[in-house]
C-alpha cells in the first residue's frame, strides 16, 4: 500500500520528508514543500522516513537541490535510506546526495 508523502519543518533550517516518493505522490510532496522550503537559506533535509521511491522521487529531490543552488544556497540530504542510496549510486548522483559533505554543482 502506498503511503502519501509529507514534509515537516523541524526548525528554521531542518526538514524531514516521509512517505513514498513515487509518480503518484510527488505532486502532493511538491505542493507541500512549496509552503515550507525557503530557498533563501541553507537547509538540511532528513530522508530517513522515505518509503518507496522511483525516478519521480529522485527528480523531485534534484529539483529542490537545484532551487537552492540557483539561490547560492545549499541543501544537504541526511539519513539517506539504503534503498534510495542504491538508486543514487546507479544514477551516478552520489556527489549531490552525499550527506556528510556539502556540495555545490
Amino acid at each position: 500500500m502506498m503511503r502519501p508523502a509529507s514534509i515537516q519543518r523541524i526548525d528554521d533550517a531542518r526538514f524531514a520528508i516521509s512517505g513514498d516518493l513515487v509518480f503518484e505522490t510527488v505532486p502532493q510532496a511538491s505542493r507541500a514543500a512549496a509552503g515550507l522550503l525557503d530557498y533563501q537559506a541553507d537547509a538540511d533535509l532528513d530522508l530517513q522516513g522515505i518509503g518507496q521511491v522511483n525516478s519521480a522521487g529522485i527528480a523531485l529531490l534534484l529539483d529542490w537541490y537545484a532551487r537552492y543552488f540557483r539561490n547560492s544556497r545549499k541543501l544537504r540530504f541526511q539519513n539517506i535510506p539504503s534503498h534510495l542510496e542504491r538508486l543514487i549510486k546507479v544514477n551516478d548522483l552520489t556527489g549531490v546526495f552525499n550527506a556528510s559533505t556539502v556540495y555545490s554543482i
